[in-house]
């Protein structure tokens, strides 16, 4: 399955996305909230696939703030709450992992491949290096 056909935002992902921008709308949101986050946030809510660089910014972003998380902080909603709807909520944490997996595993076979393309005296024979070892 190819990256790029994971990108679209996923249903829970997008209806954690509306609940965000619903709750934004209220007033709910803190004032650190960045406008950006906001416009994402409507894009993706409406099934717009996201970027890769998006993909490791929220899975960037879910890392640092899981620690935010606390029990009741959804009753009433908190603007650290908010957030993590705006950033896709829990399904929103899951899918950018997944993802974001999916984008490291890709780019480590590219750097594999540069490095190989790059330095194909490693696969050659080396008098001085490539001695008989003496098993006596």
């Amino acid at each position: 399955m190819s990256i790029e056909s994971n990108l679209t935002p996923p249903q829970g992902v997008r209806e954690a996305l509306r609940r965000g921008l619903k709750l934004h709308e209220a007033g709910a949101s803190g004032p650190g909230l960045q406008p950006e986050t906001v416009a994402w946030a409507r894009r993706m809510a409406s099934g717009e696939p996201a970027s890769r660089e998006k993909i490791i910014k929220m899975r960037a972003w879910h890392a640092r703030h899981a620690v935010d998380r606390r029990p009741g902080w959804d009753n009433p909603p908190t603007p650290g709450y908010v957030a993590w709807l705006l950033w896709g909520g829990e399904p929103g944490r899951v899918w950018s992992e997944k993802v974001g997996e999916m984008i490291d595993r890709e780019e480590a076979g590219k750097a594999m491949s540069n490095e190989t393309k790059a330095k194909p005296e490693r696969f050659t024979s080396n008098p001085a290096r490539d001695l008989p070892l003496n098993t006596t």
